[in-house]
């Protein structure tokens, strides 16, 4: 995750914290977290990876699926509690080894959340939402909850499922991909 993903998504990211099972807090920057605006005790529920992106004002939040499971609608409620005072945009990544992992869990993964395996790693699906790998505004999350309209999923490169005539098509400044947006 930390090579691979991080280094196709999350140039320049800073390390906060990596969990492992045999030493719990492999890797953890309790005051650069901090001075992101999260305070968490050494108990917490913290996720498998934490990567900050100063670049884009950007924290990182990653599940190694396989290890605990994806970034369910369970987790990520926790996670939204647990960095609620973060100041940087939250991005939640489920992360899985290979495709058939990935479908284990399918059902179970939470919208507004990337879905990233290692097996292809220029590739992500983005579960719903108006962007590809960002962090939401409340707002914008309260319009999506508010709304009946059906979801959507954007798969990898160039591919895409609008299904709505209330979206359009349009092309990110990346120039790659494209996602679905609302019509006012």
């Amino acid at each position: 995750m930390v090579e691979d993903f991080c280094g196709y998504y999350v140039p320049g990211g800073e390390v906060i914290y990596i969990g492992d099972a045999d030493a719990k807090l492999a890797v953890f920057d309790e005051h650069k977290l901090a001075d992101l605006g999260v305070t968490v005790d050494h108990h917490g529920k913290l996720p498998d990876l934490v990567v900050y992106q100063p670049a884009k004002d950007w924290l990182f939040l990653m599940e190694a699926a396989s290890s605990h499971g994806p970034v369910d609608a369970k987790r990520y409620g926790e996670l939204t509690k647990l960095f609620a005072n973060a100041k940087p945009g939250l991005v939640f990544v489920s992360c899985f080894p290979d495709r058939a992992t990935m479908r284990r869990f399918l059902s179970d993964l939470a919208w507004e959340t990337e879905v990233w395996n290692a097996a292809e790693p220029t590739h992500m699906i983005r579960l719903n939402g108006s962007r590809f790998l960002g962090p939401y505004e409340a707002e914008e999350l309260e319009v999506f909850r508010a709304s009946n309209i059906p979801d959507s999923v954007i798969l990898g490169n160039e591919r895409e499922a609008c299904l709505s005539l209330r979206f359009v098509r349009r092309r990110l400044p990346e120039g790659r991909t494209r996602a679905c947006t609302f019509l006012d």
